[in-house]
């Protein structure tokens, strides 16, 4: 079995990634989660010349990464031309996931306005089904990040906030390539303070 130390990863966010690697090895990290909406690691910024780089230095390193996406977009989304928008947003994240070598994906639930909560947690669970399934075939696992709720005045909110919440995705999506990413910073599931 693998010392709970050896598991433990860092989010590198927008921050060079191959910058970030190498300061991973150098301080026992081997997990790295990074995101490609903007900054040094944008989407457009991935030619051939640097993907493969990456992958080298990720062999040289023993580095594992995973592409991280946004809580902003929101994964629940219903209009249907953001929806649209929501799948694309997906579908290219899941793409340069492939190409970098990525071992994992993490989505989260979306949010709502406390209107019409059913629709947008079946749409979101739909949703992650239809990446699941894709991502299955590349060999990435999807993860599923819970979130901390919002103050209780607020009228928005994350699904995957709650235990209940939460169990909703994990019953819902039996594949074995959907797994829980539980992240500490974001420990504050209401039945558990």
């Amino acid at each position: 079995m693998i010392d709970l130390k050896d598991r433990i990863g860092f989010d590198a966010g927008d921050n060079n990634l191959e910058k970030m690697i190498n300061w991973g090895s150098g301080n026992n990290f081997k997990f790295i989660d990074f995101n490609a909406d903007y900054g040094e690691n944008s989407f457009d910024l991935w030619d051939s010349d640097r993907i493969t780089n990456l992958r080298k230095l990720c062999d040289l390193k023993g580095a594992t990464i995973g592409l991280h996406t946004l809580s902003g977009v929101n994964i629940a989304e219903i209009s249907p031309i953001v929806s649209e928008a929501v799948d694309e947003y997906l579908e290219i994240n899941l793409s340069l996931a492939n190409k970098l070598g990525c071992k994992w994906m993490i989505v989260h639930g979306g949010y709502h306005f406390n209107a019409i909560q059913n629709i947008r947690i079946e749409n979101s669970i739909r949703r992650i089904k239809k990446i699941v399934s894709r991502a299955k075939t590349l060999n990435i696992e999807i993860l599923f990040e819970n979130l901390n709720p919002e103050p209780q005045k607020s009228e928005f909110s994350y699904f995957g906030d709650t235990v209940d919440n939460l169990n909703c995705f994990m019953d819902e999506i039996t594949d074995s390539n959907f797994k829980w990413a539980f992240t500490i910073n974001h420990a504050n599931l209401f039945q558990i303070i």
